[in-house]
């Protein structure tokens, strides 16, 4: 099963439909019950486009595809949010700190996304946790990258 088929089967009740007559910039849309897909984009964008429209499901109200107003785009940050620490989680990072997968490539191939979906999520932890942060036992360094430091008991 990929990580798409995977991923779906977790919401079973929701109707997804893969759609190659979406323009170009347009990578997912949700209607109602209904998640529809930009089948011409990479199945890693796929992924990360699935996730951020299964949080929109979840959290947002309404046509927000304008992203006109502050709480239209308050929806659209917070579902990106929910997507990004769903796909590169902190116990997932960890993993890769413990088997040596520190490349962007390595590590993007172990959570099924993009390079740059991985700098995001990085980039979302350090505005939500802070530049160092403890987690699970581990001081988590983003300053630079990133850098894990297992703490001693």
């Amino acid at each position: 099963m990929t990580p798409i088929e995977k991923l779906m089967s977790t919401h079973p009740n929701i109707k997804y439909t893969f759609r190659d007559d979406f323009p170009p910039k347009l990578g997912g849309l949700t209607y109602d019950n209904e998640i529809m897909i930009n089948k011409n984009r990479p199945a890693s964008d796929q992924y990360q486009i699935l996730l951020e429209e299964l949080a929109h499901l979840e959290t947002s109200v309404g046509d927000i595809t304008k992203e006109s107003t502050p709480s239209e785009r308050q929806q659209e940050n917070y579902a990106r949010s929910l997507a990004l620490e769903k796909a590169v989680t902190l116990d997932g990072l960890i993993y890769c700190f413990n088997d040596g997968l520190w490349e962007l490539s390595e590590m993007a191939e172990y959570f099924n996304v993009s390079g740059d979906f991985i700098l995001k999520a990085l980039d979302h932890y350090r505005t939500k946790r802070g530049l160092i942060f403890k987690y699970h036992g581990y001081l988590f360094d983003l300053r630079r990258n990133v850098n894990l430091t297992k703490l001693e008991p």
